[in-house]
């Protein structure tokens, strides 16, 4: 049963962590893994398998974006949801789905304001 907090926002009390990696890994993971395979298609169709390397690499930079923008969300959307952070947290580590809490990577997640 879903119940509104102080702000408004739904609030599920119970999203285990194991359910909100896995959703995690469909909205972050899954697009990053697509986005890099797409440029290497793409590169591959069209300049050859030589070229094909040189998108791998290219694919990673759109990739990496998307992982940038949609972690924090998604940490954020899982913490209003009920989820519990320091194990969802260890979870999204320990499936690759995010990086070690105060490591550089992890730092390079793009932090959204929190409206006023």
């Amino acid at each position: 049963m879903a119940v509104n907090d102080q702000s408004g926002a739904s609030f599920n009390p119970n999203l285990s962590p194991s359910r909100a990696v896995l959703l995690g890994h469909l909205v972050a993971g899954l697009p990053v893994i697509a986005i890099v395979g797409i440029v290497f298609l793409t590169s591959y169709a069209l300049k050859g398998p030589v070229w094909s390397v040189a998108g791998l690499l290219l694919g990673v930079i759109p990739a990496w974006f998307w992982w940038l923008l949609t972690v924090p969300l998604w940490r954020d959307w899982a913490r209003r949801q009920g989820a519990d952070e320091a194990r969802t947290q260890y979870l999204g580590q320990w499936t690759g789905l995010v990086w070690l809490k105060g490591s550089l990577f992890e730092k390079t997640e793009i932090k959204l304001r929190k409206k006023t």
